[in-house]
């Protein structure tokens, strides 16, 4: 029998925190150890004694299931991570953990949410406050990386302005941008920030040109389809 794949970190929700956050620290301790012993091993849970904390458990685990079942193939819970906010929980804070007893683990935890979903600096004590310390590192690599993702997909769906294309690219042969795009009315500027490289080394004049040539993008309206091809345009004028 093939075994399954362990993950090595899971997709963390603030619905996890929401739970958590409103247990006392050694319940919340239990609840996100149980949390990572399901995530991480094959092990079988133990019966939950406790009616509360066998309430909140059983809150939690349809959305564990579905996140281990696509975690363990190498996918994403699309549709969890669009309606939640939520960051990579690596297996390293499980065994963080694992060192501390229930009550520091439930004020580690705590500490992680606080901060990674409110943005909130926790005051701790010794030995919990040197374990978040070592966590913070990957905390802010997270962190960093959501910003970067979240600019990128900006930057995705902003268009370039006539104005900031003839700005990136100077009139050359002769030819302006402005001049060029009043040669060839049925072109619409649909070039997006993301895809401003494509501009370096464009030269309106011989783009010109180039199309005269070839009548296959006389009627092409796309000025991201133009320089996207733009050697291709060019290619028989040098």
């Amino acid at each position: 029998m093939e075994q399954r794949k362990q993950l090595e970190q899971f997709t963390f929700y603030d619905f996890y925190a929401g739970v958590l956050n409103g247990m006392n620290d050694e319940e919340a301790g239990r609840t996100v150890n149980r949390i990572c012993e399901f995530m991480f091993t094959d092990n079988e849970i133990a019966e939950i004694q406790d009616k509360r904390e066998r309430y909140y458990w059983n809150n939690l685990i349809g959305d564990l299931q579905t996140d281990k079942a696509l975690e363990t193939e190498g996918k994403k819970a699309r549709g969890m991570m669009k309606r939640m906010k939520h960051f990579p929980f690596p297996k390293n804070f499980y065994e963080a953990l694992q060192l501390m007893d229930e009550k520091k683990g439930g004020q580690y935890i705590k500490a992680i949410c606080a901060y990674m979903f409110k943005d909130s600096m926790p005051q701790l004590k010794p030995p919990v406050e040197g374990y978040f310390a070592l966590a913070k590192r990957r905390l802010d690599l997270s962190k960093t990386r959501s910003k970067v993702g979240k600019k990128g997909g900006t930057a995705e769906r902003i268009k370039l302005t006539d104005t900031e294309v003839a700005e990136r690219v100077k009139e050359r042969n002769g030819l302006s941008f402005e001049e060029f795009m009043k040669e060839h009315p049925n072109v619409v500027n649909d070039i997006y920030a993301s895809r401003r490289h494509l501009l370096n080394g464009i030269d309106w004049g011989y783009l010109d040109m180039g199309i005269d040539k070839h009548p296959q993008y006389k009627k092409c309206n796309s000025l991201y389809q133009l320089v996207a091809h733009y050697k291709e345009i060019t290619g028989d004028l040098w």
